[in-house]
C-alpha cells in the first residue's frame, strides 16, 4: 500500500507546485490541505486527483452534538463506507462565515494528522491510517472510522459546518476507480434557556423555571435557565424566557433547524438516489391522469413543481411535463405544515412520502430546502432562457469548482448515451432552470459540490451558467 499511496500522490505534488500551496504540516503521505469540499476549498475535494466516480457508499461525521457549547470539547469520527472498495482516507475542515472555527485535536496520531496550509487547519488520515483501514475493512463491514476531537470556539460563531470529503479506494496502485463521497453537517450554537435541552426554547422549558425558582446555588440543570446570569432563578429570568419565545431561537423544531437544505435540494431532484431507498414503481397517487410522464419520474418533486419551482406558472406550464399542478415557490406554510404535507397521505394533497421511502430526517431536509432556499429563477434567467450574471466571475468559479470533473468545455461527463450525448452546454441552453438547480444542489449520488452547502449565493450559480452556456452541445 505504501507504493500505491506514493504513486497516487504524484498528481497532488504536481498540483501543489502549480498552485503554490504552502508546505504541508504533518505526514507527507496524507492528502494535501484544501480538499475537504468546503467553501474555503471552493468545493474542491478528493475528486481533484482521484477523478469523477460514484458508488453505493457515504461519508459522515459521527459524534456531533445537536447544539455546540462554546469552549466544549467533542469526540468525533469521520466514517467512510463503501462495501465495493477496500480502504479509505478523508479530509475535514470546520468552517463558519468564511472562517475556520474551533480547534481540531488529534487523539489518534497513528491514524490521523493535522494539515496546515499556513492559513487553515484540516484533519486527515495518515499513511498508517489508510493502511490500517485496508487491514480492518472487511471486519468493519466495508467502512473505516477516523477519530479525533474538536473544541468549539470560545464564543458562539453561529451555525458551524463540518465539511468532510471521504475517498474509498480500490488499492490498485492508481487513483482511478476510487470513489469520493462528500458530507456536510451544520451545528447551531446552544440556546440559553433551553431547560430540557431539546434545542428549542419553548413552553416545555417553563417547568424548569418553576422547579428552579428561588434556588441557590444553581445546579447545572438550573443554570441552563438562568437567562440573566444573575446566579439565581427569579422573575427577571421569566421575562427573558418569554422574550426568547418570540426571538431568534423560536425558529422551529430542532429537527428542522439541524436539517440540510443542500441535501433537501438533491432529494427534490431524485430522492431515492440520495437516500438509497428502493426505486418507486407505478405512478405517484397525486400525479394527474392527464400527465404525459409515468413510472418513477412521477415521484420526483421537480416533475410536478418544476426546476423553477413554479409548476403550472413556470416552464412546466406547457409541454410534455405539464401537470397543471401549482408550484412551491413563495409557500407560506410553516415547517410543520410542509413536513406533514410531505409525510402523510391525508386528503386532499398529502404526498405520502413517509410510506414511500423517505425518512423523517429526509423530509425535514426537503422541508428546509422548500422553506429557505427556493429562489425566484426569473432573477437569474431571463425570458429567453439566458443566464443573468457576471461572466468573468463565472469563468473563475467554473475553473475552481467545476473544471476538474467536467473539463474545460463541459464535455468530460456525458449525461446521455454514446449515441445521444448530453453535456453541460446542452443543459445550460435547453433547460437552464435545471442547470441552476443542480449547480446549487449538486447531483444526486455523485460527489458534486453543492453551492448551497458551500454557502454561495444563487447569483454565483447564475454566473457559472453564463460561462457554461458557451460550451458546445453534444
Amino acid at each position: 500500500m505504501r507504493q500505491s499511496l506514493r504513486h497516487s500522490l504524484v498528481p497532488h505534488a504536481l498540483v501543489v507546485g502549480v498552485l503554490g500551496t504552502s508546505p504541508v504540516m504533518g505526514n507527507s503521505f496524507g492528502p494535501f490541505p484544501g480538499f475537504s469540499g468546503g467553501p474555503t476549498a471552493s468545493g474542491q475535494s478528493c475528486t481533484f486527483c482521484h477523478g469523477y466516480a460514484s458508488g453505493p457508499g457515504f461519508t459522515e461525521v459521527l459524534g456531533l452534538p445537536s447544539a455546540y457549547v462554546p469552549g466544549e470539547i467533542y469526540n468525533l469520527s469521520v466514517r467512510v463506507a463503501d462495501a465495493t472498495q477496500v480502504g479509505a482516507g478523508f479530509e475535514l475542515g470546520v468552517e463558519a462565515g468564511g472562517q475556520f472555527v474551533g480547534t481540531i485535536i488529534i487523539t489518534d496520531p497513528i491514524n490521523t494528522q493535522l494539515l496546515d496550509d499556513g492559513q487553515h487547519t484540516y484533519v486527515a488520515q495518515t499513511l498508517d491510517g489508510m493502511e490500517n483501514s485496508i487491514a480492518d475493512w472487511q471486519q468493519a463491514g466495508g467502512m473505516a472510522d477516523f477519530n479525533f476531537s474538536w473544541q468549539a470556539p470560545a464564543q458562539a460563531a453561529g451555525p458551524i459546518g463540518f465539511y468532510a470529503a471521504g475517498n474509498a479506494v480500490d488499492n490498485d496502485f492508481t487513483s482511478v476507480g476510487d470513489t469520493v463521497y462528500l458530507s456536510v453537517t451544520f451545528v447551531e450554537p446552544f440556546v440559553g434557556g433551553d431547560g430540557d435541552e431539546d434545542g428549542d426554547v419553548d413552553f416545555s422549558d417553563f417547568a424548569a423555571l418553576q422547579e428552579c425558582f428561588d434556588t441557590a446555588p444553581l445546579s447545572d440543570g438550573c443554570g441552563l435557565v438562568d437567562l440573566d446570569a444573575g446566579g439565581t432563578i427569579d422573575l427577571d429570568d421569566y421575562d427573558a424566557f418569554f422574550a426568547s419565545l418570540t426571538g431568534p431561537t423560536a425558529q422551529g423544531p430542532l429537527e428542522y433547524r439541524n436539517a440540510r437544505s443542500g441535501r433537501g435540494a438533491r432529494l427534490y431532484d431524485k430522492w431515492w438516489i440520495v437516500n438509497g431507498a428502493p426505486t418507486p414503481t407505478g405512478n405517484h397517487p397525486l400525479y394527474p391522469a392527464a400527465g404525459q410522464q409515468s413510472g418513477n419520474a412521477t415521484f420526483r418533486c421537480k416533475e410536478c413543481h418544476g426546476w423553477d419551482y413554479k409548476g403550472v406558472d413556470g416552464a412546466y406550464g406547457s409541454g410534455s411535463h405539464f401537470t397543471g399542478i401549482r408550484g412551491v415557490f413563495g409557500t407560506q406554510l410553516t415547517s410543520h405544515q410542509i413536513f406533514d404535507l410531505l409525510k402523510n397521505d391525508t386528503a386532499p394533497n398529502g404526498h405520502g412520502f413517509g410510506a414511500l421511502g423517505l425518512t423523517d430526517s429526509d423530509i425535514w431536509d426537503l422541508t428546509k430546502f422548500l422553506r429557505e432556499h427556493l429562489v425566484d429563477t426569473d432573477v437569474y434567467i431571463d425570458a429567453t432562457g439566458a443566464f443573468i450574471g457576471d461572466h468573468a466571475a463565472g469563468v473563475t468559479i467554473y475553473e475552481l469548482a467545476c473544471l476538474n470533473c467536467h473539463g474545460p468545455f463541459g464535455q468530460d461527463i456525458n449525461f446521455g448515451t454514446p449515441e445521444n450525448p448530453e453535456f453541460l452546454g446542452d443543459v445550460a441552453n435547453h433547460n437552464p432552470w435545471e442547470l441552476l438547480h443542480k449547480v446549487r444542489a449538486g447531483q444526486p449520488g455523485h460527489p458534486m459540490p453543492s453551492f448551497i452547502e458551500l454557502v454561495w449565493d444563487a447569483q454565483v450559480a447564475a454566473d457559472v451558467g453564463t460561462r457554461v452556456a458557451e460550451f458546445p452541445a453534444g
